[in-house]
């Protein structure tokens, strides 16, 4: 993945911290398992079992339920590495190398009576995250590795986690990196359709504080309808959809139609072949349509769809571990 084009999900890299404050680095050092069985990848979210680190669960296993506050305040913090002293199963010393050595990753299986994690578990540390692509209004799917987009629109908003088990097991990390493969979506798989647009205020496990400027995405194509000028509406026919997903912006070069300025923040909410629907979030008073009286817009009028692969996040109140009275 050459920045800044962002490819796939790499987990939650810490940027720095609630107020602006400069992230140092600093990590704890949490024991893990001898011969735990599950993959820890970089960037991965983990939590405490029995005082040691293992995988937690705070995305939705399947359907649209999302794990409760209590559920999920195991979670501790992002995994970023680990050390250990290198040994066989029968814990002979391998090789020439001795003493601890450090990883970028944690391999499920490992035979380690020394193994420690590095975690950053700082409940007031800003993380930088890859979206998922959002399900869309009336589609049955879940969100998978392809990159996603949000926008303006979902500030103030929470996420879902998109697990490691969601995309395929709990090895589904890069190996070859050690990178995570989670990310973040604002609508949850579901087993029936989905609604909305991705825009979320349940109680979730992260809030979107902002989004990432330097990986921007721009799509352009025309209106493909005929000219529009008396039309309220929450759809367009355009010319070419291909790169165009819920959770993009939607606006019109030179327009002063009502909820459609680059101001506006109108949210694409689904995309059937060259049939884009959106809401106008931001729009004045046309609710979840934009309204397009008085407005000549003329067929082959230029189209801006602007969506943001990355987004910085916060924890949520009640989802790390030490923001709840009780222990674990």
């Amino acid at each position: 993945m050459a920045y800044p084009t962002v490819s796939a999900p790499y987990g939650f890299k810490p940027v720095n911290l609630q107020g602006g404050r400069v992230f140092s680095g600093s990590t704890r050092m949490i024991p893990i398992p001898t011969g735990y069985t599950n993959n820890l990848f970089n960037g991965d979210l983990v939590g405490l079992s029995n005082g040691s680190l293992a995988v937690t669960a705070y995305g939705p296993a399947s359907g649209a339920t999302p794990v409760s506050a209590a559920a999920a305040g195991a979670g501790v913090g992002i995994f970023v590495g680990c050390e250990y002293t290198n040994t066989s199963s029968a814990g002979a010393a391998q090789g020439p190398i001795y003493g601890k050595n450090r990883y970028q990753y944690w391999q499920g299986g490992t035979y380690a009576s020394d193994a420690i994690g590095y975690v950053v578990d700082d409940p007031l540390a800003y993380f930088r995250v890859a979206v998922l692509q959002q399900p869309q209004a009336g589609v049955s799917n879940a969100p998978g590795t392809t990159i996603g987009y949000m926008s303006q629109s979902f500030l103030g908003t929470n996420a879902y986690v998109i697990t490691n088990s969601i995309l395929g097991g709990t090895n589904s990390g890069n190996t070859a990196t050690g990178d995570s493969a989670m990310g973040v979506t604002g609508t949850a798989p579901a087993a029936g359709a989905n609604a909305g647009n991705g825009r979320n205020t349940s109680t979730l496990p992260f809030r979107i504080i902002q989004l990432v400027p330097d990986t921007a995405v721009t799509v352009t194509t025309t209106n493909g309808s005929t000219a529009l000028s008396s039309a309220t509406t929450s759809s367009l026919t355009v010319s070419s959809a291909t790169g165009i997903q819920p959770g993009m912006q939607i606006w019109f070069s030179g327009s002063a139609v009502a909820g459609a300025r680059q101001g506006d923040f109108s949210t694409v909410t689904g995309v059937s072949g060259t049939t884009v629907t959106f809401t106008a979030p931001r729009g004045t008073g046309s609710g979840s349509t934009i309204d397009f009286s008085g407005t000549n817009f003329a067929a082959g009028g230029t189209v801006y769809f602007i969506g943001y692969p990355e987004v910085i996040v916060g924890w949520n109140f009640g989802y790390q571990s030490y923001n709840l009275a009780a222990g674990v």
